[in-house]
């Protein structure tokens, strides 16, 4: 049943999917905040915000004529998996954008809703969280990791000046440093997932620029899915959103100050 993702719903006719992996997330942020209560409810507020994320980036693939595989939610962050992307350095960069900008809707309306409102208890817990959440997962989206969103939203603007191929090797390069000095933040303060997630953009970020590539040596302006395939990959996955995650302590530190 979780070959794929179990199914638990389509939006705009897109199946979103859960990992199996997410069934220990729970109890990661239930030990960390010292309650199973409030670590279920900061995983769904995580995985609920990240799964809109994933819908801004598919609500502007399908208005560009993209085709959407489906959304999956996992343990190392969320995924819109496309069959083909937008010719357009432009188009590009409005699809990395458009997961950030609903990120960034949902921390300021959380920020907003504190204030006007004044909530307390549990209401003003989920807002803080909502806010939280999202606060952390717009800022670490825009870092120039690619192929995570900012490291796409750079080398769309580097499309535009220096070609395709020439502007995916400049992002690869500068994702694959960025991911060796996350991995070491995480290593050095023992935050694993951060680690995993940090080499899994340094081998996405070398799998794209194999891609770019492969398109140029067929003389094509951009690869699609459903075309003939370049070289293997695990996955076809081409927009990669990695939730906030935050060190045990971290976590434990935010709930107490509440």
């Amino acid at each position: 049943m979780f070959r794929n993702g179990f199914e638990i719903g389509r939006v705009f006719g897109v199946p979103i999917r859960l990992d199996a992996s997410l069934i220990i997330l729970p109890l990661v942020y239930g030990i960390a905040m010292q309650s199973l209560r409030v670590g279920l409810v900061f995983t769904v507020i995580l995985m609920g915000s990240v799964a809109l994320h994933e819908l801004g980036h598919t609500y502007t693939a399908l208005k560009f004529g993209c085709r959407v595989r489906d959304i999956t939610l996992m343990l190392l962050g969320g995924r819109a998996t496309l069959l083909d992307m937008p010719r357009e350095p432009w188009k590009e960069f409005v699809l990395a954008a458009s997961g950030p900008l609903v990120s960034a809707v949902l921390w300021l309306g959380g920020r907003l809703l504190i204030l006007v409102t004044g909530a307390q208890g549990l209401t003003g817990l989920f807002l803080f969280y909502l806010a939280l959440v999202n606060k952390c997962l717009l800022f670490f989206n825009l870092i120039p990791a690619f192929p995570m969103d900012g490291g796409r939203m750079l080398r769309a603007l580097l499309a535009r000046r220096v070609g395709r191929l020439l502007g995916t090797f400049i992002a690869s390069r500068i994702g694959r440093f960025v991911a060796v000095m996350m991995g070491i933040w995480g290593i050095f303060h023992f935050n694993f997932i951060l680690v995993l997630i940090a080499i899994y953009i340094y081998q996405a970020a070398g799998f794209e620029y194999l891609m770019a590539q492969a398109e140029a040596a067929r003389g094509n302006d951009f690869f699609f899915f459903g075309g003939p395939k370049p070289p293997p990959s695990p996955d076809d996955q081409v927009i990669i959103s990695p939730p906030p995650y935050r060190s045990d302590h971290d976590v434990a530190d935010v709930y107490k100050e509440r």
